[in-house]
């Protein structure tokens, strides 16, 4: 593999986007080589094992956001796994389309992100080639984003006109568990190396991860709360361009979904810890 630049989606919206960010790169830079999956991870094959493979020769990571992706868990859980390992002189790279930095929470926040209009996209490529190795000079790089950039322009608009996909259906407390269970098993066998993992895992060595995702859900669910409110001023300020509040109201629809999925999970979880702690001392994976 040698791919050098990774690019993250989720939704139709999102995916259409990474697939013109796919065809636009190397028209600009040669030296770029992105990779997106078209299919998403196939059933049953770890998210892990997919894109660590991948990540080896990445130097780039652009993560392509929309409202209706903005809160996706696993999004949010894949962009934080690529900024742990890409280096130093790496990017990670927000790319959004019909959003504003200010929307943007943790962990993606902490990046300079670039909205899909032609002066930020020039500023990406730019950040883009400095990083990656055959770099070409700005005078050739400015006249290939000049004679590509009406194609992504294009594509741009056409995705922007795309329906959006309706919010989907809040999970129910199994599914929350069963993805629990995934992201457990996941860490103990980051933990574990390579060693063979057990059939069954001790309880007091589960309850610490479990204990933590309450916290964090806990937290998640406080700064939720807070960006509702300021949501919901954004939204009745009679002051405020209707383009914003209708972003505002879209993002805010999506927040009151994002804390009713933390709360669920902030109850399951510590109903879990409950029941084990009356039932037995073994957790079975």
């Amino acid at each position: 593999m040698d791919e050098n630049i990774f690019i993250s989606w989720s939704k139709p919206r999102s995916r259409e986007l990474a697939l013109a960010a796919n065809k636009f790169l190397p028209r600009v830079i040669q030296a770029a080589k992105p990779w997106v999956s078209k299919g998403g991870i196939e059933s049953g094959q770890r998210w892990n094992q997919e894109i660590a493979q991948r990540l080896d020769d990445i130097q780039i990571g652009i993560v392509c956001l929309t409202p209706e992706n903005l809160e996706e868990r696993w999004l949010n859980f894949e962009s934080g796994a690529l900024a742990k390992r890409l280096t130093d002189s790496a990017r990670l790279c927000p790319y959004l389309l019909d959003l504003e930095p200010k929307d943007i929470g943790q962990p993606l926040s902490q990046f300079q992100a670039s909205r899909a209009n032609k002066d930020e996209t020039y500023e990406l490529i730019k950040s883009l080639n400095s990083v990656l190795e055959k770099k070409l000079d700005d005078g050739i790089l400015k006249d290939t984003f000049e004679k590509f950039w009406p194609d992504l322009e294009e594509d741009i608009q056409r995705i922007r006109a795309m329906p959006i996909d309706s919010v989907p259906r809040p999970r129910d407390v199994d599914e929350i568990l069963d993805e629990m269970v995934e992201r457990l098993q996941a860490i103990e066998s980051q933990v574990g190396g390579i060693r063979e993992r057990p059939a069954l895992l001790k309880w007091q060595d589960v309850r610490p991860y479990l204990e933590a995702l309450a916290t964090k859900a806990d937290t998640e669910i406080s700064r939720n709360n807070a960006k509702v409110e300021t949501l919901k001023k954004i939204t009745l300020d009679p002051k405020r361009p209707e383009s914003e509040k209708t972003t505002s109201h879209q993002n805010l629809h999506h927040t009151e979904i994002a804390l009713e999925e933390l709360t669920r999970l902030q109850v399951a979880v510590v109903e879990l810890i409950r029941a084990k702690e009356e039932t037995g001392r073994y957790f079975n994976l």
